[in-house]
């Protein structure tokens, strides 16, 4: 098992792009769940999404990819093309 690569969390200052999320998403990514229903059960899907919610309060810190300022968007570049 020496193949398995660690498990890294990057340092807070990378956390650069967060995300605002609300109930509607929280209650969305519940729903999209459904598709894991032989691998959880709806007690052990309320927990984890109720976990989350908890864990996130409505934001949802991201590292980007590739360098990137602060941002609140995942798709800045939507608004340019309006």
């Amino acid at each position: 098992m020496g193949c398995t690569p660690p498990f890294l969390i990057p340092q807070a200052k990378y956390f650069v792009a967060r995300v605002p999320f609300t109930e509607g998403d929280a209650d969305a990514a519940r729903r999209s769940m459904a598709c894991h229903k032989t691998q959880y059960s709806e007690e052990e899907i309320a927990r984890i999404t109720e976990a989350a919610k908890r864990v996130y309060a409505g934001v949802l810190p991201l590292v980007p990819a590739f360098g990137s300022d602060a941002t609140a968007d995942l798709l800045p570049s939507r608004k340019q093309k309006q």
